[in-house]
């Protein structure tokens, strides 16, 4: 809990500032606060996904492990999008 915590932390600063880095200062209360509904919103369905894949399991133990390895995945799948959309952004600024 406390690397993700930490993980968490460091996460969403740097979402927050890239989100708003490139908006001018008459948008960027709006853009501020568009990258935060969006946190909210990933969070929220990451979290109501890793419940739904294991509501089912009766072990607490079991259901746990399942849960940090769906997490692990999400979080994955997020890192390659970021990594997509990094590539896609600088290939387009050449």
């Amino acid at each position: 809990m406390i690397l993700l915590g930490i993980g968490q932390g460091l996460a969403f600063s740097l979402q927050t500032s890239s989100g708003v880095a490139n908006a001018g200062p008459a948008i960027a209360g709006s853009a501020s606060g568009v990258v935060n509904v969006v946190h909210q919103l990933g969070s929220s369905v990451g979290m109501s996904i890793t419940v739904a894949l294991t509501s089912g399991i009766a072990s607490r133990s079991a259901a746990y492990n399942t849960a940090v390895l769906i997490m692990l995945v999400i979080a994955l799948i997020s890192l390659a999008a970021c990594f997509n959309v990094a590539r896609v952004t600088r290939k387009a600024a050449k």
